[in-house]
Protein backbone atom coordinates (compact mmCIF):
# COMPACT_ATOMS: atom_id res chain seq x y z
CA UNK A 1 0.00 0.00 0.00
CA UNK A 2 1.99 2.80 -1.38
CA UNK A 3 0.08 5.13 1.65
CA UNK A 4 1.23 3.46 4.17
CA UNK A 5 3.70 4.42 6.55
CA UNK A 6 6.73 2.81 7.96
CA UNK A 7 7.35 1.85 11.36
CA UNK A 8 7.13 -1.19 13.44
CA UNK A 9 8.46 -4.55 13.52
CA UNK A 10 8.84 -5.20 9.71
CA UNK A 11 10.76 -3.86 6.79
CA UNK A 12 9.26 -1.57 4.19
CA UNK A 13 10.18 -1.44 0.52
CA UNK A 14 8.54 0.00 -2.57
CA UNK A 15 6.59 -2.43 -4.39
CA UNK A 16 9.37 -3.42 -6.78
CA UNK A 17 11.07 -4.45 -3.90
CA UNK A 18 8.68 -5.98 -2.27
CA UNK A 19 7.47 -8.28 -5.08
CA UNK A 20 11.46 -9.02 -6.05
CA UNK A 21 12.12 -10.25 -2.38
CA UNK A 22 9.20 -12.11 -0.87
CA UNK A 23 8.37 -15.37 -0.48
CA UNK A 24 4.65 -15.02 -0.13
CA UNK A 25 3.09 -11.66 -1.51
CA UNK A 26 0.10 -11.29 0.59
CA UNK A 27 -2.53 -8.10 -0.74
CA UNK A 28 -4.45 -5.99 1.98
CA UNK A 29 -5.04 -2.84 0.35
CA UNK A 30 -8.28 -1.04 -1.60
CA UNK A 31 -8.69 -1.78 -5.26
CA UNK A 32 -6.67 0.47 -7.81
CA UNK A 33 -7.70 3.26 -9.37
CA UNK A 34 -10.37 1.90 -12.08
CA UNK A 35 -9.82 -1.32 -10.75
CA UNK A 36 -6.65 -2.09 -13.16
CA UNK A 37 -4.79 -4.95 -11.40
CA UNK A 38 -1.74 -4.37 -9.22
CA UNK A 39 -0.45 -8.42 -9.59
CA UNK A 40 -0.40 -8.62 -13.57
CA UNK A 41 1.90 -10.64 -15.82
CA UNK A 42 4.45 -7.85 -15.02
CA UNK A 43 4.33 -7.73 -11.90
CA UNK A 44 4.27 -11.85 -11.47
CA UNK A 45 7.80 -11.60 -13.56
CA UNK A 46 9.41 -9.64 -10.98
CA UNK A 47 8.69 -12.18 -8.54
CA UNK A 48 10.90 -14.98 -7.30
CA UNK A 49 9.96 -18.38 -8.59
CA UNK A 50 7.81 -20.42 -6.37
CA UNK A 51 6.51 -17.58 -5.04
CA UNK A 52 3.13 -17.64 -3.57
CA UNK A 53 0.11 -15.20 -3.36
CA UNK A 54 -2.86 -14.24 -0.64
CA UNK A 55 -5.27 -11.98 -1.55
CA UNK A 56 -7.61 -10.88 0.92
CA UNK A 57 -8.16 -7.51 -0.19
CA UNK A 58 -10.13 -7.03 -3.51
CA UNK A 59 -10.51 -9.66 -6.59
CA UNK A 60 -9.51 -6.54 -9.00
CA UNK A 61 -6.25 -6.25 -7.38
CA UNK A 62 -5.59 -9.95 -9.85
CA UNK A 63 -5.58 -10.73 -13.31
CA UNK A 64 -6.90 -14.08 -12.81
CA UNK A 65 -5.57 -15.45 -16.36
CA UNK A 66 -1.96 -14.08 -15.43
CA UNK A 67 -2.22 -15.87 -12.25
CA UNK A 68 -3.19 -18.76 -13.91
CA UNK A 69 -0.72 -19.26 -16.58
CA UNK A 70 1.89 -18.24 -13.47
CA UNK A 71 1.27 -21.20 -11.79
CA UNK A 72 0.98 -23.64 -15.00
CA UNK A 73 4.54 -22.58 -16.08
CA UNK A 74 5.46 -23.06 -12.14
CA UNK A 75 6.56 -19.42 -12.07
CA UNK A 76 3.59 -19.20 -8.85
CA UNK A 77 3.53 -22.16 -6.44
CA UNK A 78 0.13 -21.56 -5.00
CA UNK A 79 -2.34 -18.94 -4.60
CA UNK A 80 -4.81 -18.25 -1.68
CA UNK A 81 -7.81 -16.06 -2.27
CA UNK A 82 -10.46 -14.44 -0.81
CA UNK A 83 -11.66 -12.62 -3.52
CA UNK A 84 -12.18 -13.01 -7.04
CA UNK A 85 -12.61 -10.47 -10.18
CA UNK A 86 -16.11 -11.32 -10.15
CA UNK A 87 -18.00 -13.46 -7.25
CA UNK A 88 -19.65 -15.59 -8.02
CA UNK A 89 -16.08 -16.04 -10.30
CA UNK A 90 -17.63 -16.58 -14.10
CA UNK A 91 -15.18 -19.37 -15.04
CA UNK A 92 -14.36 -21.53 -11.81
CA UNK A 93 -10.98 -22.43 -13.49
CA UNK A 94 -8.87 -20.70 -10.83
CA UNK A 95 -11.16 -21.17 -8.01
CA UNK A 96 -10.95 -25.33 -9.16
CA UNK A 97 -7.32 -25.59 -9.52
CA UNK A 98 -5.55 -27.29 -7.10
CA UNK A 99 -2.61 -25.26 -6.06
CA UNK A 100 -5.21 -22.39 -4.83
CA UNK A 101 -7.28 -22.33 -1.36
CA UNK A 102 -10.42 -20.25 -2.07
CA UNK A 103 -12.73 -19.00 0.44
CA UNK A 104 -15.71 -17.04 -0.42
CA UNK A 105 -14.62 -13.51 0.76
CA UNK A 106 -15.37 -14.41 4.15
CA UNK A 107 -11.77 -13.87 5.81
CA UNK A 108 -12.89 -11.29 8.15
CA UNK A 109 -15.97 -13.61 9.26
CA UNK A 110 -15.13 -14.41 12.97
CA UNK A 111 -17.31 -15.10 16.09
CA UNK A 112 -15.70 -12.42 17.14
CA UNK A 113 -16.56 -9.59 13.95
CA UNK A 114 -20.37 -11.44 13.71
CA UNK A 115 -20.60 -10.19 17.51
CA UNK A 116 -19.68 -6.62 16.97
CA UNK A 117 -22.03 -6.73 13.85
CA UNK A 118 -24.84 -7.44 15.83
CA UNK A 119 -24.01 -5.00 18.71
CA UNK A 120 -24.05 -2.24 16.00
CA UNK A 121 -27.05 -3.13 14.58
CA UNK A 122 -28.84 -3.50 17.74
CA UNK A 123 -27.18 0.13 18.33
CA UNK A 124 -28.42 1.37 15.13
CA UNK A 125 -32.34 0.27 15.28
CA UNK A 126 -31.91 1.78 18.81
CA UNK A 127 -30.78 5.44 18.00
CA UNK A 128 -33.44 4.85 15.05
CA UNK A 129 -36.42 4.00 17.42
CA UNK A 130 -34.64 7.14 20.47
CA UNK A 131 -35.23 9.65 17.44
CA UNK A 132 -39.08 8.48 16.46
CA UNK A 133 -39.90 8.75 20.45
CA UNK A 134 -40.31 4.87 21.01
CA UNK A 135 -37.38 3.90 22.81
Amino acid sequence: DPDFSPGGAFAYGSLDEVLSESDIISLHCPAQAGNVPLIDSKAIASMKKGVTIVNTARGSLLDEAAVLAALDSGHVAGVTLDAFESEPPEDWTLAKDPRVVSSPHVGGFTNESVDRAMCASVDNLLAALSERGRA
